[in-house]
């Protein structure tokens, strides 16, 4: 019978490496900060990178088998960078605990914030071994500060393990996990543009990432799995700088993927790279700056959002990427916010009188998030399927501008 006995991860304490151990990390976290110099790959991209390096071990069958049932792509970098980008706005006190942050983080996912797990909990591929609640000493609740210690990818790899360790939440901890370490990374080297896709870097060679996990979880060390995340981001890093990726933001790519699909190559485009186009409103107010962008309009979905926000917590707005770009028309355009809203009654008896104020500039729609996936889903798609014609009925991509909310990780 195998052990039932779950070991807590303990982070890595930087001055008790040794000298050569320290050399690798500083190299490796060189080349990280090189590759976030460089544009973000797409899941195609990702695609043609070569397998991590290999690490000598012996995968279970438990993990191929549950593996083999896995998408080879994750498709969640977008919603995880626009999670990563809503914190950067309001950063958290670098006073406050790892999980409190990690709790903020993960509410801006969800939508809602969730207690602190009370349960054991056991992985898909180990069902017998239990992970009990984070105890009161679990390194998870530490300052934030006490483990950001040596290079930035050293600390955020501490902070990934760490999380996927602690495992404080019911759900969403990997994800979460994802995030932290790229909020780390960002705030030591100064930019979010390009964001690390943990999830698809490690699934270019599966199993042993998920191997060296159960192993460290069964024996307590972790020294093992963390050299291997390193190298499988020393090697990314390198691959990422050999190819020709010209930087372009949000609403250039929405532009280019758009042009693509008009052309009838969407069959070779990935679910990431067809619409509806998710585009930061930073990049639209660039564009608008530019003058490659409407800017009454832009003006207009700002000043709506303004408003919006003392009725509740704006998700994104759905917008035809063409109205966007059509800086010399004067003619109102539909736009549809979604929202949460916390005061109902309030925002109800104010709402023709705002459609009426912007009628010259937009036809506002609001979609209210009922809190039923199901439902929700549908009215994103119904209205998705509308922003997807023009005027004239012609074929027009829409666009999700997200990034109006600041969020709060308190």
């Amino acid at each position: 019978m195998e052990q039932t006995t779950y070991h807590m991860f303990q982070p890595l304490d930087w001055n008790r490496l040794s000298k050569p151990a320290q050399q690798a990390w500083q190299q490796a976290d060189r080349q990280l900060r090189k590759a976030m110099a460089c544009a973000q790959p797409t899941y195609e991209l990702l695609a043609t990178l070569d397998s991590t390096p290999h690490t000598e071990v012996d995968i279970r069958d438990s993990i191929s088998t549950a593996l083999a049932q896995r998408s080879p792509y994750s498709y969640s970098v977008t919603q995880e960078k626009t999670c990563l980008a809503q914190v950067m706005r309001r950063l958290p006190p670098r006073q406050a605990s790892i999980y409190e942050i990690a709790s903020g983080v993960r509410a801006l996912l969800f939508g809602q914030r969730e207690p602190l797990r009370t349960f054991n909990v056991s992985i898909i591929y180990l069902p017998w071994l239990h992970i009990a609640p984070p105890q009161p000493d679990n390194p998870v609740f530490r300052r934030w500060c006490d483990i950001d210690q040596g290079p930035p990818l050293f600390a955020a790899l501490n902070l990934y393990v760490l999380m996927l360790s602690a495992h404080p939440f019911s759900d969403g901890n990997g994800r979460t996990a994802r995030i932290l370490f790229n909020l780390l990374l960002s705030w030591r080297h100064g930019s979010a543009d390009h964001y690390i896709p943990l999830a698809d870097i490690f699934k270019r060679d599966p199993g042993r990432y998920e191997e060296l996990m159960a192993r460290a979880a069964a024996d307590g060390s972790h020294h093992r799995v963390l050299a291997h995340l390193r190298r499988a981001l020393t090697a990314y890093a390198q691959q990422i700088q050999h190819i020709e990726t010209p930087r372009e933001d949000d609403l250039e790519r929405a532009v280019r993927l758009s042009q693509a699909h008009a052309q009838a190559q969407a069959s070779h485009l990935g679910l990431n790279e067809t619409p509806p186009y998710p585009v930061g409103v930073d990049a639209v107010r660039a564009a608008a700056q530019g003058g490659r962008a409407r800017q009454s309009l832009v003006q207009a979905l700002d000043a709506v959002a303004a408003e919006l926000r003392t009725y509740g917590r704006i998700s994104y707005v759905l917008v035809r990427l063409d109205d966007l770009l059509a800086v010399s028309c004067d003619t109102p355009v539909p736009v549809a916010y979604f929202i949460h809203l916390e005061r109902k009654e309030a925002f109800t008896l104010h709402v023709r009188e705002m459609r009426s104020r912007y009628k010259e500039v937009i036809h506002l729609q609001f979609a209210v998030f009922t809190g039923d996936v199901v439902i929700d889903a549908k009215v994103l798609i119904g209205l998705a399927s509308l922003y997807s014609k023009g005027a004239d009925n012609r074929s027009t991509p829409p666009a999700i501008v997200h990034g109006f909310d600041a969020g709060d990780t308190n």
